[in-house]
């Protein structure tokens, strides 16, 4: 005799920044404040919460490696995996009062010249291990040299 297993919840994949991905629940509501690159997604008992930022120095992007030598993890359980082809750290917290759950996920994400810090709130942590997992890093898009020169004003050299 086969059992069902329960439905998975449906996410759609959100760009939240230039080069940052997530799955969110198309149930929840979202807010985007331009100004310290802010992202929030919630229902009632969930969240998710994502800053991102570059990272320079004189040379150039700094590397992924010693962005997270600055930025260690909290004295708290590890989370045991980390979005595919990431490196960072992510950790189970308790938070705060008044948050939408008493547990989280919180976590950075780093490659060369880019962190995310992500902190996913619930109840349930199975669930915000799951949306840990879903972020992802795709590269900026580079202008190609066709929308360079289209951009370009007219009778000036490009």
């Amino acid at each position: 005799m086969q059992t069902a297993s329960a439905p998975r919840e449906v996410l759609l994949v959100r760009q939240v920044f230039e080069t940052w991905w997530i799955g969110i629940p198309p149930s929840f509501e979202e807010t985007f404040v331009q100004e310290g690159s802010y992202c929030h997604a919630w229902d009632h008992p969930r969240s998710v919460s994502l800053t991102s930022t570059t990272v320079r120095d004189g040379d150039g992007p700094v590397k992924a490696d010693a962005i997270l030598a600055a930025m260690p993890p909290p004295p708290a359980p590890r989370v045991d995996r980390l979005p595919d082809g990431l490196t960072g750290w992510g950790a189970f917290i308790d938070t705060e009062e008044g948050a939408r759950a008493p547990r989280a996920i919180t976590g950075i994400l780093a490659v060369d010249g880019r962190v995310l810090l992500a902190t996913i709130t619930a109840d349930d942590l199975e669930w915000a291990r799951g949306i840990w997992l879903t972020i992802r890093h795709r590269e900026a898009p580079r202008p190609s040299r066709r929308a360079q020169t289209w951009n370009r004003a007219p009778g000036r050299p490009g």
